[in-house]
């Protein structure tokens, strides 16, 4: 009760103090007739004086609802419920709304997965004409392109998007995955070259382990191939294959090499926790 007193106390002293007397007074009714030695935690009258001093001297806590936040994350949460749903369901939610932006986000990528993609892009353009140089549309925009076979568009369009958001490693490994896609040598050199970029930025990303890993055996380098496969297979959890790779790895990198010491720790770490666990 004290506890949930002074929390009140931050939120409305006054008030909290009024709770304070009105439970005081309910006691004293309550043990009229009690001896005192029949409660187990008796409530002293000093008790009650030091509360009341903290409540005094608690002031009142105003609580801001931080709009630009709420709204990013009503974004985050129509995209995930987008993605993962029926699409039809999806569909069915978003009808009568279709001016809103949050509805036509969703709408846009329920009607991509359905497939629909003519009015997909088309719902995509109005998305667009609200915001038109997001980069978080800019990157739907592109995925859209790669997953309908478009990867030359797709690597323009999350390209413009990385020049708004240059730190954003997310749009980096989708223009790496988009080149790769392509399937041709020159393509799989920027691949690797941006995938490499996009690993010095956030290097437990499992999506770029995955695909940085296929640009270094496409460009040859089986060893360092193998070394990221079993980071990959580390961060899901999977220390066997992660020893399998690292040990691949130990035999192809040279000896003195950074990758041949990082696999040996993979080695090690993947070996103590799976006996571990």
């Amino acid at each position: 009760i004290s506890v949930k007193l002074l929390r009140l106390a931050q939120i409305d002293p006054i008030n909290s103090i009024n709770a304070m007397n009105i439970f005081v007074e309910q006691e004293k009714i309550l043990t009229i007739n009690q001896n005192s030695y029949s409660r187990t935690h008796p409530f002293s009258t000093k008790r009650t004086q030091n509360i009341n001093e903290i409540i005094k001297q608690s002031q009142k806590t105003e609580y801001f609802m931080d709009e630009k936040l709420n709204y990013l994350h009503k974004r985050m949460l129509a995209k995930l419920s987008a993605f993962s749903e029926n699409p039809v369901d999806t569909l069915k939610k978003v009808d009568a709304i279709e001016k809103d932006e949050i509805a036509l986000l969703k709408k846009t990528i329920a009607l991509h997965l359905k497939p629909d993609q003519k009015n997909a892009f088309e719902t995509l353009k109005k998305l667009k004409k609200l915001k038109p140089k997001d980069p978080y549309f800019m990157e739907l925009e592109g995925q859209m392109y790669l997953e309908t076979g478009q990867a030359a568009k797709a690597i323009d369009i999350f390209s413009k998007a990385s020049k708004i958001l240059p730190n954003e490693s997310t749009l980096l490994v989708w223009i790496g995955i988009s080149h790769l896609a392509i399937e041709k040598s020159p393509n799989d050199i920027k691949a690797l070259k941006v995938l490499k970029t996009a690993y010095d930025s956030d290097p437990i990303n499992p999506k770029m382990l995955k695909y940085l890993a296929l640009a270094y055996a496409r460009n040859g380098n089986i060893g360092q191939a193998s070394l990221v496969t079993a980071e990959y297979f580390m961060l899901l959890g999977d220390f066997k294959a992660a020893q399998m790779h690292a040990k691949r790895a130990q035999k192809i990198l040279m000896s003195s090499s950074v990758g041949r010491q990082k696999a040996k720790d993979i080695l090690d770490i993947s070996s103590k926790i799976g006996v571990n666990n």
